[in-house]
């Protein structure tokens, strides 16, 4: 069995840009290690490169759904200017982004 998985990315360093790709994955993989199997490395502008945990893992009954899914959101996000452009995300706005979002409240 597959489990067929649209994944939402906020892709750091650009201001809340999008991205969304579709998975495909045996149904006989340990799902313990789902969010890192889904995890995309996205280039910097540094020529490195900035490992992205999916924000979202939606299931669907198919590949053709999947498919369908996905290129919905694209199309939204498209349409409102949130679809990440493919260009080299920002290094240093990555890096103060991740550590905006681990800060420890006092």
């Amino acid at each position: 069995m597959k489990l067929n998985l649209v994944a939402d990315y906020t892709v750091p360093g650009t201001g809340g840009k999008r991205h969304v790709v579709t998975l495909c994955i045996d149904g006989s993989a340990n799902l313990m290690g789902l969010i890192d199997m889904a995890t995309l490395n996205f280039p910097t502008d540094l020529g490195e490169f900035e490992k992205v945990r999916p924000k979202t893992l939606t299931m669907c009954e198919s590949g053709k759904k999947a498919e369908a899914v996905a290129t919905s959101w694209r199309s939204n996000y498209k349409s409102d200017g949130r679809l990440w452009d493919y260009s080299p995300i920002d290094a240093y706005q990555a890096y103060k982004e991740s550590e905006e979002g681990s800060e420890v409240p006092a």
